[in-house]
C-alpha cells in the first residue's frame, strides 16, 4: 500500500502572499472570500482603511462590518448613529477601489442553501476505500455547514495568478466565528473549526489536502475588515430583489475576480 501524500492548504507563514477570508449569507445565498494581496502591501493597505474611516467619523478602533454599518440599530449600539445608508454604502465603494488600486486578488465561491440542500439530501453515505462498511450521516441544511464547503473550496482552487497558484505561496487567514454549525452527523463546532481538515477533492491520485488556515480577528489581521465588506457585497450583488438594485448597478468591477460557483470542479496546483 502507497503512502498518502499530504498537502497543505493555508499555512505558508512565511509566505510573499497573504489571503484573506471572510464569509456571508444573505437570505438563499451563501458565499466565501479570499483577498490575496503582497505581505509587504499588508500596512499600506490597513492605512487605507484608516484613512476610509477617519472620511465618516468612524473610530479607527472600530472594526468595519457591513451588518452593523447597514443596520440601524446596529449602528446605534455600535457608536456609529452619526453614520446614514448613504455613508455605509459610500465606505463599501471606498472600500472596493482599494482591490484595484493596489492589484489585490480576489476568490469568491458561492452557492444557493436551497440548491445545496436538494443536491446533498438528507443523507450521505460514507465507506472505505474498498466500499465496505457504510456509514450514513444526516446532512444539515445549516448555512455555516455550506460555507465550510465554500471555503475549502476556494482553497483549492487555484489563483488565476499563476504567482499565487502553489499552495506554499499563500497564508490564509480566516475570521474567526465560535458560531456552533453542523454540516455532516450529529456533531457540531465551532464554525471557523470547521475550516479545518482534510479532502481528497481535487486532489492528484495519491494525495490529500490538509487545510490549516489561521483563524484570527480583526484586531490581530486588520485587512479581514476588507474580506467582510467584499464577501457581504458580492453575495448581496447576486440576489435579484429589486431592493437590492444598489448592489446590482453601483458596485465598481473588480479587475482580479475569480467568482466560482460550488459544484464546479475543483483543478488545483500543488
Amino acid at each position: 500500500m502507497t503512502d498518502t501524500k499530504t498537502i497543505q492548504v493555508g499555512n505558508a507563514f512565511d509566505s510573499t502572499y497573504v489571503a484573506f477570508g471572510d464569509d456571508c449569507q444573505f437570505n438563499d445565498i451563501c458565499g466565501y472570500v479570499l483577498i490575496g494581496l503582497r505581505r509587504s502591501r499588508i500596512g499600506v493597505i490597513t492605512r487605507e482603511l484608516d484613512r476610509i474611516k477617519d472620511g465618516f467619523k468612524i473610530p479607527r478602533s472600530t472594526p468595519l462590518h457591513c451588518r452593523v454599518l447597514f443596520g440601524f440599530h446596529q449602528r446605534e449600539k455600535a457608536g456609529l448613529g452619526h453614520l446614514t445608508r448613504e455613508d455605509a454604502q459610500n465606505t463599501v465603494l471606498r472600500c472596493l477601489l482599494l482591490l484595484n488600486n493596489y492589484g489585490m486578488h480576489v476568490k469568491f465561491v458561492h452557492a444557493r442553501l436551497s440548491e445545496f440542500s436538494a443536491k446533498l439530501g438528507d443523507t450521505l453515505t460514507l465507506s472505505d476505500q474498498q466500499q465496505a462498511n457504510p456509514i450514513d450521516l444526516a446532512v444539515h441544511r445549516d448555512p455555516k455547514g455550506l460555507i465550510s464547503l465554500l471555503s475549502q473550496t476556494s482553497m483549492i482552487i487555484p489563483w488565476a495568478d499563476r504567482k499565487l497558484s502553489t499552495f506554499n505561496a499563500v497564508e490564509i487567514v480566516a475570521s474567526a466565528d465560535k458560531t456552533q454549525a453542523k454540516l455532516f452527523g450529529n456533531g457540531s463546532r465551532q464554525a471557523h473549526n470547521l475550516l479545518e481538515g482534510f479532502s481528497d477533492i481535487g486532489a492528484a491520485p495519491g494525495s490529500v489536502f490538509q487545510f490549516s488556515p489561521r483563524i484570527s480577528t480583526t484586531a490581530e489581521d486588520p485587512l479581514l475588515q476588507l474580506a467582510d465588506v467584499v464577501v457581504y457585497a458580492l453575495c448581496h450583488q447576486l440576489d435579484e430583489q429589486k431592493a437590492q438594485s444598489f448592489w446590482r448597478t453601483q458596485l465598481p468591477p473588480i479587475k482580479n475576480l475569480q467568482s466560482i460557483p460550488w459544484g464546479c470542479p475543483p483543478m488545483a496546483n500543488g
